[in-house]
């Protein structure tokens, strides 16, 4: 066996170890010579054998790169015959250290697997497309009761009974209804779920409750990272260096641009499924990838081959008084980030995460046009990035220095202490450019949030405006006026609010509106003037409320948007400086 490590025979070439090494530090230089060299190395890469997992892995990676950034057609096709040979790779690296194979799962990569808790929606949806290939991780699983207790809601009274005689355990019993229906235990427990007369979000808590782990074996007949590639019709060969940020973020946040198209129900469902199966295989979840809406999706193509699609939420997932939109961010063809963002008038807490096989690439020029689309979609003008995207108890995010990422974007931190430690590490960097902030300092500098506006917003401009402040003033108003009867409190406001809009029939309104208008009540009805404001502002308000269980929300943000008097008065029952009605 060829070693993958020092010196080969004297005539025989490189070591693998140095070729794919080689091929690394070459993956986003992009000039005639280095074109020439890449190619070369893929050739030189073919026929060799790789016998070590983390080297594999190593040169997956790249290849995963190059297949975004290509240099020109014969890269890009080198490229995909690389990946096309992974699997073989992987089932030759198996035969010879069965047990080195482990080191590969939960990469993403094609011949592994991934074992990850995913919820009800994501599950439901793998059941449906790869049946044979996700089964239960069974290991150090020990909270059987309540897997049992499932079971049984699920089965007949028969198959009840028998459980009990023969004193099975659930995972005995599952076992023997899987093998008779020729299906596997988690393929079972998820359809007979499904057939269950209960409701939706019913389902899920009972499912999600489980804490269940899934195995997904990834192969050619259920899907992968090594595969996920889907080739443009144009696809944009990279032969100049990569653009960086703009040198003022905020005036090319405003630039003149198209406005983000939506796609058709059926393309936004495509999209949607595509980006839930590309957070799958990177063994996490995105909240609006999982309760994407087919019918509100938009797309941007800001040039260089990337693609950005903003994901809204469907009706009965959406924030109660925020909306929130997430975004897939695509590269000729290959899925290499995701961001996420809060909106709440003209403002969106935001943030974009690139996948670690493409950092190092023109992240801050997507995120640039990222929340250029905002502004352009969504008329956002001032953006704040939460101290948790920085690194605040997210190890992640200081590794990777997320601060001064933010920070070069133009993001300032508004804590004064925050900005006072910004300024003395900044002072440091001037005198000994080699100098990089600790780890500790990067925690500190994550106690805060950051802040970037356009149009002249400032941060003082805008209120302390938090939700989680608001939801208080509920919880405080319902204990106080109603004992905590929440149902009491729920009637008592929609008919009030009915009564102070002069609305005559909102029991009428259709399903996703009138269960939207019962949850705002009870914070419209703590508005003390509410009643006395003029007709104009009540119908843009029940606008606003019907709006909110709309198919798109976007008509929601934009509604938000140009009423201020709404706006003035949630600012102020935030800040506590509204004396709330009963």
């Amino acid at each position: 066996m060829q070693s993958d490590h020092g010196k080969r025979a004297a005539g025989t070439g490189p070591a693998v170890s140095q070729l794919i090494s080689r091929l690394s530090e070459l993956r986003n230089r992009f000039s005639p010579t280095d074109r020439a060299e890449k190619l070369r190395l893929l050739t030189q890469l073919h026929g060799r054998t790789i016998s070590r997992p983390a080297l594999l892995l190593a040169f997956h990676e790249t290849l995963c790169f190059l297949q975004a950034y290509p240099d020109d057609a014969r890269v890009l096709d080198a490229t995909d015959r690389a990946l096309a040979r992974v699997a073989d790779r992987v089932r030759v690296l198996e035969d010879r250290h069965p047990a080195a194979l482990q080191e590969l799962d939960d990469t993403g990569m094609i011949g592994t697997r991934i074992s990850y808790p995913h919820t009800w929606p994501v599950v439901r949806e793998l059941v449906r497309l790869f049946p044979d290939h996700v089964r239960i991780d069974r290991e150090d699983y020990d909270d059987t009761d309540k897997l049992d207790e499932l079971v049984r809601m699920l089965v007949c009274r028969l198959e009840y009974d028998a459980l009990d005689d023969t004193e099975a355990d659930p995972w005995e019993f599952l076992d023997q209804v899987s093998r008779a229906e020729d299906v596997t235990d988690l393929s079972w427990l998820v359809r007979r779920l499904e057939e269950a007369p209960w409701p939706e979000d019913t389902k899920a808590r009972l499912y999600d409750t489980l804490g269940l782990w899934m195995d997904f074996r990834l192969d050619r007949r259920s899907v992968s990272r090594t595969l996920a590639w889907r080739r443009p019709k144009n696809v944009a060969f990279q032969r100049k260096p990569l653009p960086g940020r703009s040198p003022d973020t905020a005036r090319a946040i405003t630039r003149p641009a198209p406005l983000p198209r939506r796609l058709s129900d059926q393309r936004g469902a495509e999209l949607i499924r595509r980006a839930r199966l590309t957070s799958c295989l990177r063994r996490r979840e995105v909240y609006g990838h999982t309760h994407g809406n087919p019918a509100e999706v938009y797309v941007t193509q800001p040039g260089n081959g990337i693609e950005i699609a903003y994901i809204g939420a469907l009706p009965e997932y959406r924030f109660p008084l925020e909306s929130t939109y997430a975004t897939a961010i695509i590269k000729n063809g290959a899925p290499i980030g995701y961001g996420y963002h809060t909106l709440l008038f003209d403002r969106a807490e935001t943030g974009i995460n690139i996948y670690d096989t493409f950092r190092g690439a023109e992240a801050a020029y997507i995120f640039e046009r990222m929340l250029a689309g905002l502004y352009a979609l969504f008329g956002v003008t001032r953006f704040i990035v939460h101290r948790y995207q920085i690194g605040d108890d997210n190890e992640e995010a200081v590794q990777s220095g997320s601060y001064w990422f933010y920070y070069k974007m133009g993001f300032r931190p508004l804590d004064p202490k925050a900005a006072a430690l910004t300024r003395r590490e900044l002072d440091r960097i001037q005198r000994q450019p080699d100098y990089r902030s600790s780890a500790p300092t990067l925690r500190r500098l994550a106690r805060t949030e950051m802040f970037l506006g356009v149009k002249g917003h400032r941060p003082d401009t805008g209120g302390d405006l938090r939700p989680g402040l608001l939801a208080l003033r509920v919880s405080a108003h319902i204990q106080r006026a109603f004992a905590g009867d929440r149902n009491a409190a729920r009637k008592a406001a929609a008919a009030s609010v009915a009564r102070k809009l002069n609305l005559t029939r909102p029991h009428s309104w259709p399903a996703p509106q009138k269960r939207w208008y019962q949850r705002l009540c009870v914070l419209l009805n703590l508005i003390p003037d509410l009643g006395d404001w003029p007709d104009r502002d009540k119908t843009s308000l029940a606008r606003i409320l019907q709006a909110k269980g709309a198919s798109q929300e976007l008509l929601y943000v934009r509604r938000m948007q140009k009423h201020l008097r709404f706006r003035q008065a949630i600012e102020l029952l935030a800040a506590g400086k509204l004396n709330q009605s009963s």
